[in-house]
């Protein structure tokens, strides 16, 4: 996508691609060390969530434990897709790594807000926001 903060991330990482239900394309955050900006469409629900827990599991396998969910055009997350970002926080967090909403579609905030998930992890307007969220995380480790 044309974002300046954005990159292709190096290989041997290959999570992007698609499932029948969503499609995942990867973007390296050259300015936030260990970040990954996983871009999503479709849905989260029992027919992706293997496809991206294996996704998010192999950037956090490479060095990425920071992790940028944008779901700007995700319209549907269901109750296994909430437990599944809440399984991959911890064990992103078991690593001191971090889970990031970035620009969530209104109906997945509403979901997020109802169920207070910004308490677990943030959701942010825009990559440049979770990015200065991240700069102390990124530090640290």
């Amino acid at each position: 996508m044309g974002d300046p903060h954005t990159r292709e991330p190096p290989s041997p990482l290959v999570v992007d691609g698609s499932c029948d239900y969503l499609r995942i394309i990867p973007r390296a955050v050259p300015s936030a060390d260990s970040c990954l900006y996983l871009d999503l469409a479709g849905s989260v629900d029992a027919h992706s969530c293997n496809f991206l827990r294996a996704a998010v599991l192999k950037a956090a396998d490479s060095g990425f434990l920071h992790i940028l969910l944008g779901l700007h055009t995700v319209d549907y997350v269901s109750s296994t897709g909430v437990g599944t970002l809440l399984a991959l926080l911890r064990v992103l967090m078991e690593r001191n790594g971090s889970l990031t909403i970035v620009r969530p579609h209104p109906k997945v905030l509403t979901v997020f807000q109802l169920m207070h998930l910004q308490t677990f992890f943030p959701c942010t307007d825009s990559l440049e926001e979770a990015v200065r969220l991240l700069r102390p995380l990124s530090r640290d480790g």
